[in-house]
Parts: structure tokens; C-alpha cells; sequence
């Protein structure tokens, strides 16, 4: 082999640029990319100028381009093809930087939730304030401890998942007149946050303001007295209280046991004062 020291062996070339030995065969054997030399005992040879191509294919690949993509293009590499592909792989970029930035967003949520539930105490009351959100209202009477029209949640969810990038659950609601009158047997309804409105679905926007909370730990048969609890928190505060209650889970996806489950109401209100 002549100027042996100006070739890399497989392995020193593929430390430099942190690949598998293995890989750099695989890409051989399928002629993707071929080593400069091969000795006669079979071993490969390739050279510092081989690296600009390999990093040209490992960042095609990372684009998501398939070997046979791939392979397409380096037949008869030219500008105009590597624009093209630059374009529409650019915009995969973006969509996927919004899909990721939307999941980061979803997990700061979560860990919010399950930072609050590590505050709070089973009955706990607060006020607390809460930005515009989009939601859907699924209107169906049902009793909160046996939800068994699955066809309906089925098809509140499916809906709801329409406007959202991931897929979440659902809470409940119940009508304000019927806390009062703690008529608790019979819930109005199911709702879900939402990411955005949708032509042709009907989401509706939770206004921004401050919500009286109230906090659950565990068996749901106390939520009706917790929510005589907020009513007369509501009365000594002078809160006026407008609107449905809103039930959800905070915590459903971390606890492995009822008993931990956490569940928030939440009603709007205004300051009486």
C-alpha cells in the first residue's frame, strides 16, 4: 500500500467521527460508502477526504433520508437536487422543533401538576389565577362514580384530540345551581383542555381570571363536602362564584394507587369587595 501513513484504518476512522466499526462495513457492503483501498487480507483503508462524504451521508441520515434516499442522490449529486432537499428537510425541521417544543410544554405542565401535589393537603382551599385556555364541552348527564357510556367519551375524545398535538384526558363538570342545591347525583358533562380552535368543532374559551380551587386527595365520596366546604369559604371571602365546576385529575399518570389521586375543582370567580 503506498503512503500507508495518509490512510486511516476502519477503526481509527471510524472513532473519528464516533461510529461503529460495524457501521462503516454496513455502508460497504451495501455500497452507500466504500473505503479508498481495500488490502488484499481485506482490511479497509480510507482517507482524511473521505470525511467531508461520510459527514455529508451521517447528517442526510439524520435528516431521516433513507439509505436508499440516499444512495439516489449521491448517484448525481447537484445543486438542484440538494436545494430541493434542503428545503422540504428544513421544513421537517421546523415541524418537528414544534412538535418537541409543544412536548417540553406538555412536561413542564406535568411537572407543575405534580410539584402542586406534593403542596397541598386533602381539602385544601385557594384562589388562584389562571390564563385564557381553550376547552371542549361534551354535554352528557352521568353519575361521577360509574361513567359507563364509553361511546360518548369515545367520541368527546376523538374530537378533542383533533385540536390537540398529544393526546389527553378528560374531566368533568358539574352545573354551579346544582352544587348549591347539592344535587351531586347526576354530572352535566365532560370537558378537555385544548391547543386551538378548529373550524367545525365547537371549543369555546375559559376566560382568564381567578378560580376558586379546591383540592381532593384520594376517595371521591368527598367531594360533595368539599364543595360545601368552598361555598362557604366562597361566602366568607365575599367571592362571587360564576359558571360550571370543573373536576379533573392532576396527578393520574404518576401514582399507582386511588388513595393518591388528586383531584382539583375548579369555579370562577370575582372578588365581591
Amino acid at each position: 500500500m503506498k503512503n500507508e501513513l495518509l490512510y486511516f484504518t476502519a477503526g481509527q476512522f471510524s472513532k473519528l467521527h464516533h461510529l461503529n466499526k460495524r457501521t462503516l462495513h454496513y455502508y460497504d457492503d451495501i455500497g452507500l460508502f466504500s473505503p479508498a483501498y481495500k488490502a488484499e487480507n481485506g482490511y479497509r483503508y480510507y482517507t482524511y477526504q473521505q470525511s467531508a462524504e461520510l459527514e455529508n451521508i451521517l447528517a442526510l441520515r439524520e435528516l431521516g433520508m433513507s439509505i436508499e434516499e440516499i444512495k439516489a442522490y449521491l448517484k448525481c449529486p447537484n445543486t438542484a437536487t440538494f436545494l430541493e432537499i434542503a428545503i422540504q428537510k428544513s421544513h421537517e425541521i421546523d415541524q418537528q422543533i414544534r412538535r418537541l417544543k409543544k412536548l417540553k410544554s406538555i412536561m413542564f405542565e406535568k411537572q407543575k401538576a405534580l410539584a402542586l401535589c406534593n403542596q397541598i393537603y386533602d381539602g385544601m382551599i385557594e384562589v388562584a389565577r389562571f390564563p385564557n385556555r381553550f376547552f371542549l364541552l361534551t354535554p352528557i348527564e352521568f353519575r361521577e362514580t360509574a361513567l359507563t357510556d364509553m361511546e360518548h367519551v369515545m367520541a368527546h375524545l376523538q374530537i378533542a384530540w383533533e385540536c390537540n398535538a398529544y393526546k389527553t384526558g378528560c374531566g368533568s363538570y358539574i352545573s354551579l345551581d346544582k352544587v348549591r342545591q347539592e344535587q351531586f347525583e347526576i354530572y352535566d358533562g365532560l370537558f378537555t383542555f385544548v391547543d386551538r380552535q378548529q373550524k367545525g368543532i365547537d371549543v369555546q374559551v375559559r376566560p382568564q381570571g381567578e378560580y376558586l380551587c379546591g383540592y381532593c386527595i384520594g376517595d371521591w365520596d368527598k367531594i360533595p363536602a368539599l364543595y360545601c366546604k368552598m361555598l362557604d369559604y366562597a361566602t366568607a371571602k365575599k367571592l362571587e362564584l360564576k359558571g360550571n365546576c370543573y373536576e379533573m385529575g392532576l396527578n393520574e399518570f404518576a401514582i399507582s394507587s386511588e388513595d393518591e389521586y388528586v383531584t382539583r375543582i375548579e369555579i370562577q370567580c370575582d372578588n365581591g369587595n
